[in-house]
């Protein structure tokens, strides 16, 4: 009950900040109808003010209960400002007209209606005020016969003494609360700025630590990546060429399982750098012309193996209308491919699996939309799992990722690829019955007559490169330049052998190379340091063409090769294919 009682002489416990004025403007007016009532006490007046002040004693008593329950709306307030300007209209005439005590209301007339009105109705209500307060001194000077005077002096003085008294004091009372509920709001307002600013200081540190966490992560990942790459190297490298000298049929199946379980291990450090890649907004694509029927038989020959050593029919179709040559990214295309097909054979034991390539009509003449459909009858995946299929790390069940391995980062990343290519990924699953992926990509068409250069598949039968091409190798790895000799003699070639930066330099003085290999990371002196001095020494001879070849994988590593002067980059581990390549590429003075 006390606390009821409060709540009620207290116009600023509940509501919104017009309410709160609204309500106390509503209780100056009613204390100033109670104080009348005690004046009239003890000052000489007309009787009939008595029931004035009695009457705004109960409306605005029944304004001010209502407005501590329900928000009072525009009618509402409208209603209380007409009830009091009649009021203080009823009191000029019977207390003096213009020279009596009521004109001093006015004023608090004035100031309250500025506590809750708009400004702009604020502005039409000081109008209507003075038009009120001239229509009453022309009715007076008209009409002075209605005007009710003081019965004496002594009286006159009385009134306008109280009602000065009540004026100021109500006035004073009143812009005292705005000004400490002004006060209030202001110094709220200051603290949830400080509190914005510190927020937003902590977000500004959090984002700066995420950033750092970011570029800490993604180098070491790169870090971690040319740790790996470096022996993997010679793992492959040597696999592939032991590959090529005469092997009984154990001893070539034993060097197929090293090279298969290496390429298992690259394709996983590069489904990672991917994923990083991915996640700090590096990953790129590149366009270039490819024969997408020759892209798709790539595809297959690298899947036939998984289906064919467990039965399974392995199958597919073109449509007439798919066009030959395209532009876009070959590689990153046949990475989604490969993830979506591989792991179709992977997860079906007996059946088959199917891709189908068609092509969807467009309004532009020089675009196609390819729509890829893999289609498998293997173990399906359930309608609960297919929800988090593209979530990077996901795997569908334990038995997945017990016995068939993997990342469950191969669809997270093709799911990325194929939106970057501004292409869409559906699937399509049902249990023990088989599943359908569903690839959208568009290209643009390419109709030129020069036919897609077509990369040598295998060692035996490369095209020879010039054997007296003066070769540098810098490479500080001891089994890595191994791997790189046995492969420049498989290619008829023959090189020297600098173990840093430093020592390459020296090399080239006195040799002045056709061509130099050359390591990034090396103590002493990196690559790229080696790769400046040499192309800022030049020579009176033609500069030598500098490859990088290195363990560091990322774009960011390759742009800074070439900023500094080198012509190409091969990535480790590399196959003599790709060695083959690049150095028949650049076996001709520029």
């Amino acid at each position: 009950m006390e606390n009821t009682v409060i709540r009620y002489l207290n116009p600023f416990s509940t509501g919104s900040l017009e309410d709160k004025l609204f309500r106390l403007g509503v209780l100056c007016f009613l204390i100033t109808c109670l104080l009348g009532i005690i004046q009239n006490l003890f000052v000489e007046t007309n009787p009939l003010t008595y029931y004035i002040y009695l009457a705004g004693v109960v409306i605005f008593g029944f304004i001010y209960y209502r407005s501590m329950t329900v928000s009072i709306k525009i009618v509402g307030k409208a209603f209380f400002l007409i009830v009091a300007a009649v009021l203080i209209s009823v009191g000029y005439f019977l207390k003096g007209g213009i020279t009596g005590s009521e004109v001093l209301l006015f004023p608090l007339f004035i100031v309250l209606g500025f506590l809750f009105l708009s400004a702009k109705r604020y502005l039409y209500f000081v109008i209507g005020v003075a038009i009120l307060i001239v229509a009453l001194f022309v009715v007076e000077m008209l009409f002075p016969q209605y005007i009710t005077g003081q019965s004496t002096f002594d009286v006159k003085q009385r009134n306008f003494f109280s009602a000065l008294f009540l004026l100021s004091s109500i006035s004073g009372i009143t812009m005292y609360f705005f000004r400490k509920y002004y006060d209030q709001e202001r110094n709220k307002s200051e603290e949830n700025q400080e509190a914005l600013e510190g927020m937003n200081t902590l977000l500004r540190k959090v984002s700066d630590e995420a950033l750092t966490a970011t570029k800490a992560k993604s180098e070491f990942l790169a870090s971690m990546s040319h740790e790996i790459r470096t022996p993997l190297h010679g793992i492959i490298g040597m696999t592939d060429i032991l590959k090529e000298t005469e092997l009984s049929e154990e001893q070539a199946d034993i060097v197929d399982s090293v090279k298969v379980s290496g390429n298992i291990l690259l394709n996983i450090i590069n489904d990672i750098l991917d994923i990083s890649k991915i996640e700090a907004e590096r990953f790129e694509l590149t366009e270039a012309k490819f024969d997408i029927r020759k892209t798709l038989n790539e595809v297959l020959s690298v899947v036939r193996p998984k289906t064919s050593e467990k039965n399974v029919d392995l199958t597919f179709t073109i449509s007439k209308n798919v066009p030959k040559n395209l532009l876009g990214d070959e590689n990153r295309l046949k990475q989604v491919l490969l993830n979506i097909a591989g792991n179709a054979a992977k997860f079906t034991s007996k059946g088959f699996v199917h891709i189908e390539l068609k092509s969807k009509e467009t309004e532009e003449p020089d675009l196609v939309v390819l729509e890829f459909n893999v289609v498998d009858s293997g173990i399906g995946i359930s309608e609960e799992n297919l929800k988090n299929l593209f979530d990077p790390f996901f795997q569908e069940d334990k038995v997945r990722h017990n016995n068939m391995g993997g990342t469950g980062l191969g669809l997270a990343i093709t799911q990325k690829i194929v939106d970057l290519m501004k292409g869409k990924i559906t699937v399509k699953s049902t249990e023990k019955l088989g599943t359908t992926f569903t690839v959208v990509v568009p290209f643009k068409q390419d109709n030129s007559e020069d036919e897609v250069e077509t990369k040598p598949t295998a060692a035996s039968g490369l095209d020879p490169i010039r054997s007296d091409l003066r070769i540098l190798v810098a490479e500080d790895f001891e089994i890595n330049q191994k791997v790189i000799r046995m492969m420049l003699e498989k290619l008829g070639l023959q090189a020297d052998y600098a173990v840093n930066g430093r020592e390459a330099i020296e090399m080239q003085r006195k040799s002045s190379y056709d061509l130099i290999l050359m390591d990034i990371q090396m103590p002493e002196m990196d690559g790229i340091e080696a790769t400046r001095l040499i192309r800022a020494e030049g020579t009176s001879k033609l500069d030598p063409v500098i490859i990088a070849m290195s363990a560091n994988a990322l774009n960011s590593d390759q742009d800074v090769a070439f900023v500094v002067g080198m012509n190409d980059f091969i990535s480790k581990p590399a196959t003599l294919n790709k060695v083959h390549e690049v150095l028949k590429k650049w076996e001709s003075p520029n």
